[in-house]
């Protein structure tokens, strides 16, 4: 049979998506930068935690993470964790293509080893849309259409294209 767990209920909160588009930010109660900037650290911290304890979320994107007014982001709808039990894999069977490193791409996900770098690739797809306003990173990159760069401290930039890269070992972890 299936095994499962009930999560708490999460409240108050709304799709990492309303923070990420500028005409659905306006409806949420004190949506500045600084929350945005607030939510990409709590989204950092919690993919860490997840990783800490050996899972991997595999359908991580900005319909499953959920962020309150206070910046503070939750998961929901995680039923393509991955891990490894000894020597079974449990491979993530779902993830948005929009959120894939280009490693997986073409590739059946659930035949693909989780690893927290497919993960981390996620999470900087994530944290350039909340940051640069919905944007989708180009090939590591900032699309002509995005805020520019001086944005953001050079070191974020950095991170950025890190976490964007086609290497897997080359995308950085929390520490």
């Amino acid at each position: 049979g299936e095994l499962g767990f009930l999560m708490p209920r999460v409240e108050n909160r709304r799709t990492l998506l309303t923070l990420t588009v500028p005409t659905l930010r306006c409806t949420m109660p004190l949506a500045t930068w600084r929350q945005s900037v607030r939510a990409a650290t709590h989204l950092a911290d919690l993919l860490d935690a997840v990783h800490r304890q050996d899972y991997v979320v595999g359908d991580f994107s900005e319909s499953n993470t959920l962020v309150g007014a206070d910046g503070r982001a939750a998961l929901v709808d995680c039923d393509s964790f991955g891990f490894r039990d000894g020597e079974t894999i449990y491979p993530c069977p779902v993830r948005r293509e929009d959120y894939l490193p280009p490693e997986l791409r073409g590739a059946r996900q659930d035949q693909v080893e989780p690893r927290p770098e497919h993960d981390r690739y996620a999470l900087a797809v994530l944290l350039f849309q909340l940051l640069f306003e919905g944007c989708r990173p180009i090939a590591g990159d900032r699309p002509s259409n995005a805020p520019p760069w001086d944005l953001v401290p050079e070191a974020v930039e950095r991170l950025f294209r890190a976490g964007l890269d086609a290497m897997p070992s080359a995308r950085p972890d929390r520490k």
